[in-house]
């Protein structure tokens, strides 16, 4: 027997589907056409201080470092 809840939230299951539809396939034709800046990239740097494993965040640069080793560290470009 079906109640009005499963009905209601089927009906919006099925609206929020039809919905998404056309706004995934525009988020991944400019997800193509995005190029990440090299100076964003990740690489390996030189860094002084830190333990591996250890997470260490710049905001007014615009980078996370992840100490991979005594004096090197994974440069990541983020967004803050």
């Amino acid at each position: 027997m079906i109640t009005k809840r499963s009905f209601v939230l089927g009906s919006l299951t099925l609206a929020a589907t039809t919905a998404l539809v056309p706004i995934s396939s525009a988020l991944a034709q400019s997800a193509r056409r995005f190029r990440l800046r090299r100076r964003f990239r990740p690489r390996v740097v030189r860094i002084r201080g830190y333990s591996p494993g250890t997470i260490i965040v710049d905001p007014r640069r615009h980078y996370l470092y992840l100490a991979i080793s005594r004096g090197r560290a994974i440069r990541y470009g983020v967004g803050v």
